[in-house]
């Protein structure tokens, strides 16, 4: 098959690691980023499962040199009161350890990577359109700007552009989430430098300590009434076709709690581009491959809700 253009919309950790992919694999990519890339938002804490990713990127170093927060675990408080440390591991080399990065430092590092391998780089604010033609998409903004791909990534997040535009409905998990985010100085129970998750009877609180006396909060309140950003944990069926594909929260959405958000995102970038490789070497079908795709994604999907699925409406 021959692959013309291949367009992200999205430079998040999934639209810049399905760019990164597709320019190793000799991919030509170009990377759409349609809000402001350093918009606020909350920090993240990866687990030491991440660097492995990081690393296949090309982006491992640069992100150590960041010289981001590091901790060995993290502090888990039960409803009861109860608190224990929870490490994540250690091999010869020592303990492992996780990081708390600043969303936008992060997010300058892996475009950065991107460009340096010859993505094409457009700000595209306020799309309004993607239709079909005879080669696969034209995508437009309020401005009239348009921009022909033979296959879409969306990775615009909990937005899910692309969505709206197939006209996709997903399931959801009916009891409504919401979160809360800020930045203040560190509590007393952060003096050992790794972060706390407190159970609250409505929800969960994360506190991770991010230097120089300060620390990042993110609280989840469940129910209605709530206000903040809707984490509701919700899922795209399909989140793939034969020349399109969902990436990272706009395939699937799950609990914050799971730790997982951009782990799953950089996951989700790169396995896309390897289907889409896959097809050009005409190893699977266009219509396998998403298929295989979608598979991908139901059973983390599934894995992580953990048994919630059961109770989608």
């Amino acid at each position: 098959m021959t692959i013309k253009s291949l367009v992200i919309i999205g430079a998040g950790p999934a639209g810049c690691a399905a760019a990164i992919a597709a320019r190793m694999h000799g991919i030509s990519a170009t990377l759409i980023e349609g809000r402001t890339p350093d918009r606020r938002s909350p920090g993240e804490t990866l687990h030491p499962g991440v660097e492995p990713i990081l690393r296949q990127l090309g982006v491992w170093d640069a992100v150590a040199a960041r010289g981001f927060h590091r901790h060995t675990g993290m502090w888990r408080v039960d409803l009861d009161g109860i608190r224990r440390f929870e490490p994540f591991g250690r091999d010869a080399d020592g303990a492992w350890q996780g990081l708390q990065v600043d969303r936008g430092q992060f997010g300058r590092t892996l475009r950065d990577r991107a460009i340096d391998l010859g993505t094409t780089w457009i700000e595209m604010s306020e799309l309004v359109r993607a239709s079909r033609t005879n080669d696969g998409w034209t995508i437009e903004s309020a401005s009239g700007k348009h921009l022909t791909a033979s296959i879409v990534m969306d990775a615009t997040g909990r937005r899910a552009w692309f969505t709206s535009q197939l006209g996709l409905i997903p399931d959801r998990l009916p009891d409504p989430q919401r979160v809360q985010f800020g930045w203040s100085p560190a509590d007393d129970d952060l003096h050992d430098q790794n972060p706390v998750f407190q159970m609250h009877a409505d929800g969960w609180q994360w506190r991770a300590p991010i230097g120089r006396g300060r620390q990042a909060w993110v609280r989840l309140h469940r129910g209605n009434g709530t206000t903040g950003l809707d984490m509701t944990p919700r899922i795209f069926r399909p989140c793939a076709g034969p020349d399109w594909f969902l990436l990272g929260d706009a395939a699937c959405l799950t609990t914050p709690a799971a730790g997982n958000g951009v782990l799953r995102a950089l996951m989700s970038g790169i396995y896309a581009v390897h289907c889409v490789a896959a097809v050009r070497s005409e190893s699977v079908s266009s219509q396998l491959a998403a298929d295989v795709y979608g598979s991908w994604v139901s059973a983390f999907w599934e894995s992580s809700v953990a048994g919630s699925v059961s109770t989608l409406i």
